[in-house]
This record gives C-alpha cells, structure tokens and sequence, in this order.
C-alpha cells in the first residue's frame, strides 16, 4: 500500500535527440535515484530551482519507466528509520555520481 503523496506511474518514454544541439549530461539506469540534491534542498529552504536542470525521461532503456515521487508532505510522515535509510542509499548515490564526473574529466 502506498502513502498518500507517494506516487508511482508507469509514464511512456520517447526517444532522445538533444536538447538544442546539447549532449546529455547524465543517464541514470533503472533503480536510480533521482532529484534528491534538489529534493533535500527543497525541504530545507534552500533550493534554488534555475541550478537545477529538468529530468528527461530517455527510451534507451525500454518503452516506459516506472517512476516514484516522494512529496515532502510525505517524506515528514515516514517512520524515521525509512527516511535514514532513504538518505543513506541518496547519500551514497551522490558520492558514486561525484566519483564518475571525476574519472570522466568534467
């Protein structure tokens, strides 16, 4: 059963030709966490939205992507045990990114 404010749609996806000639910065493979810089800035305060680019949903690796949305009306409702674990894997993720744009020379 699912929170109320936790939402998981099945969403179509559509191929992927660039954004005004840019290359794509980041693809994340299924499992991924994504949105959680921004998502934790937002509960503090301390977002600013223009940093942070819009997420595209690409094709590359299937038809459609299962995607969940955590509110922060519903992350304040999670048992606090869940929202360290839910940091952790986020937490974890960020450093893995971090890494990767090192190795990559960006």
């Amino acid at each position: 059963r699912m929170s109320q404010g936790l939402v998981s749609p099945m969403i179509s996806t559509k191929g992927f030709t660039g954004r005004g000639g840019k290359r794509l910065r980041k693809r994340y493979p299924p499992g991924s966490v994504v949105g959680a810089s921004s998502f934790f800035l937002s509960c503090s305060g301390e977002l600013i939205e223009s940093v942070f680019p819009q997420l595209v949903v690409s094709s590359k690796f299937g038809n459609s992507a299962e995607v969940w949305l955590l509110d922060t009306e519903a992350w304040d409702s999670l048992d606090p045990e869940l929202q360290q674990i839910l940091e952790n894997v986020a937490l974890k993720q960020l450093a893995a990114e971090k890494q990767h744009t090192l190795l990559s020379g960006e």
